[in-house]
Parts: C-alpha cells; structure tokens; sequence
C-alpha cells in the first residue's frame, strides 16, 4: 500500500485533476467495450430420461480475430469451436466441432468490441462431475485460445421441484452474455424454468435483487399454480432497477415446504459518465483506503448509520479546496472514479468490484491515464494492457493472466 505522504500526494494530484478528469474520463471511458471472451453454461430439465440438457454459450469480439481483407469494402474472419465433455472417470462423453465466418465493411469495425459473434452448442448429459473443454481456433492464424470448467451436471427429476439455470436475454431474446445492460430503463429480461411442480397446486416465486455487498435493495413475490409439467417464465427487471451498479439475483421458488433457489449476477452500466448519485456507501468507504492513513480509514470503515455518515462529511469538509462553494469537488471527483472503476473494471465472473482491484485502486488515485495500450485481444497471448500518465511520467503495466478480467499490476515505472 502507498504511505502516508504518498496518500497525501494522491489527494494533492485529485485536486489538479479535477477539471481535467471531467473531460479526459469520457474518452477514456470510449476504450473499454465488452469483454473480448464470454462465456455461459446454463442448465435446464431434459425431454431425455434420465438427462439434463446444458446450453454453452460463446462470444467473441471482433477485436479479438484476425480480419483479412477481400476487396476495398469486406474483410473476413472465422473460428472454429471444439467442445469436449469429460466426466469424473476421465472418459469423454460429449464431442462437438462447430465453425463460425464474420464478414466486416470497414477496417474500423474488423477492430470493434462492440458486439458478440455467438455461438450455442445445446446437449444432453447425464447428471453428475464433469469437465467442460473449449478449444476456440482463429481461422486464419491458427491460434489457440483454451479454457476448462468443472461442472456439476445438476439431475432434474420430474416429480420434484426444481428451478433451472437463469438466463439472462437481451431485447430480442437472444442471450446477454457478458450479463451486461447500458441502461437502467433497457429491457433487463431474464428466462427460467420451474420444474416437478404439482399440479394445480399453488407455489411461490420469490425474487431478491441485491448488490455485491449481500444488501438487499427490492423484494417482491409471485404466486402461481403449477402445471405438473416444466414451465418458462420471462421475467423484466427493468422497473426494479433503480440506478447503474452490480447486481445479484436470488430467485426463490417453494411448494408444499419444497424450496429451490437459483442465482445470477449482471450489471447495469450508465453512459452519464458525471453523475455520482449512483453508487453504494460500502464502495466509497471501501476505497477511501487508497488516499488516506490506515486509522482514519479503519474508524470510518468500522462505524455504520448516522455516524459513518458524520465521520465522511467531517473527512471531506477537511479537503474541501473551495469551501466559500457548496460543492466539494474532491469528493465529487472521488466519488466519480469510484463509480467509474466499479462501472469498467468489476469482474461479474468473480463477483468482485472494481474498486478492489488494481485497475480501479490506480484509476482512483491517478485518474485517467494520457493513453492506454491494450495488448490482450489476441488469441494465444497473455492480456496485457499498459497505462501511461505523462505529467508525472508514471507508466503501469496490467496483466490478466487466467483469463477472467481480473488485470492485476505487474510493473510500475
């Protein structure tokens, strides 16, 4: 952690950066788009005996593939996807090959992370321990990119009462990958399944929309009466949704004393890139960390209610820079990275904030950086992505080693 002058410092150089920031931090904000690799399993009943049917979902960006040029006006790039099941005996059960083409109309959208190319392989499996294999070849360069999952294969029974996987749609009821919303007034819809419900008996469906810190934000309820058969249920979100931030689902389904829970995690990310009003108290305690002494922190952190409340305005009245004013910049400007870091650096697949890694504790600190290299859209390579400030000629290098968005520093000149 960065001592004491250090964190002083800090705060000097988010005075200086204030004015600055507020016009740096949009362009910045314009280089991250959707992750380049994602990637979903979800799990539903099977028409098979005896079976599960697992749906795995791939996207890549176009950024991410190597594009050739055809003629003035297309470009043209494929993958291959190779799917291999292998269960708890080492035995392979599930074998699938599938190759995908994309054509672009300009050079500039052969470079784009805008959008998925997707593909869905649909199988059926026998209920227990496996291990998921991709094997994900650009056509062109011949590279590689691998992951592996353990999976447990769940076993739905008819004549018991289960809940599948939640699925996660955009507007056209194709699945959302990344689980990720522009805006809070989109269509947040979501897909699943209730299976073994009795017949005409009536069952509840209970719904928990969360943040990451396990606080509950909304509850509400469903009653229905099941039909003795597997039903889909859609359902939006969408007006229960009250803000950008990061979100976990708990979904609740219960008859006769027979509970079933399902959960999901997605964000909601605002493209008001200055507002500040969105963002839970636990982040901004949590990050004060970056920019002040350990015993401040821990005194803030450790109070709750009416208190923390009076600790954080005495804290921010004391580094008010414009006190004849109303407004504190510091505070804003803090804030608005806070926000920004858990807007562009949280990692849905860890269920970990931005703020608490390394991408978000620098942004914090240093605010947006002059330029930002990335280095990790390539199949084969380790992700990379190196920020460089030029006023105090500082440059930090970030590696995503396993693959998951999580970047963490590996060098700082």
């Amino acid at each position: 952690m960065i001592k004491n002058k250090k964190k002083v410092l800090t705060l000097l150089l988010l005075s200086l950066t204030i004015l600055t920031a507020a016009i740096n931090a949009g362009d910045f904000e314009k280089i991250f788009g959707l992750p380049p690799f994602a990637f979903q399993i979800n799990q539903y009943p099977s028409d098979e005996a005896g079976r599960s049917k697992v749906e795995v979902h791939v996207g890549l960006v176009n950024d991410l593939l190597q594009f050739v040029q055809k003629d003035d006006r297309n470009y043209s790039a494929g993958f291959e996807l190779s799917l291999n099941l292998v269960d708890s005996t080492g035995a392979s059960t599930k074998e699938y090959i599938q190759e995908h083409r994309i054509s672009a109309d300009s050079f500039e959208e052969t470079n784009s992370t805008k959008a998925y190319n997707s593909l869905s392989i649909v199988f059926h499996a026998t209920p227990g321990k496996a291990v998921l294999h991709l094997d994900i070849m650009d056509l062109e360069t011949r590279k590689h990119l691998q992951r592996k999952w353990p999976l447990e294969i769940r076993a739905f029974k008819a004549d018991k009462l289960e809940l599948s996987s939640v699925a996660f749609l955009n507007m056209d009821g194709s699945i959302n990958l990344p689980r990720i919303y522009a805006e809070p007034e989109d269509s947040i819809a979501l897909s699943f399944i209730v299976g073994g419900a009795a017949q005409s008996e009536p069952y509840e469906l209970k719904f928990e929309l969360k943040d990451w810190n396990n606080n509950i934000i909304q509850t509400w309820k469903q009653l229905k009466t099941g039909t003795g058969s597997n039903e889909k249920i859609n359902e939006n979100l969408a007006s229960h949704i009250k803000g950008s931030g990061n979100y976990t689902l708990v979904l609740t389904c219960s008859q006769n004393d027979v509970i079933s829970k399902s959960t999901g995690n997605f964000m909601v990310k605002s493209h008001q890139a200055t507002d500040v009003s969105d963002i839970d108290e636990d982040s901004i305690v949590g990050a004060l960390k970056y920019i002040t002494d350990s015993a401040t922190h821990k005194k803030i952190l450790q109070a709750s209610g009416v208190e923390r409340k009076r600790l954080l305005a005495a804290f921010w009245k004391q580094r008010d820079i414009t006190a004849e004013t109303p407004e504190n910049e510091l505070e804003e400007e803090f804030i608005r990275r806070t926000r920004f870091a858990n807007k562009h650096f949280s990692v849905l697949s860890l269920k970990q904030q931005g703020w608490k890694l390394d991408r978000g504790r620098y942004y914090i600190q240093l605010g947006p950086p002059t330029w930002i290299q990335p280095q990790s859209n390539k199949f084969g390579a380790v992700s990379l992505e190196t920020w460089y400030y030029k006023e105090s000629d500082i440059r930090l290098v970030f590696r995503d080693k396993k693959g998951s968005g999580n970047f963490k520093l590996v060098h700082k000149e």
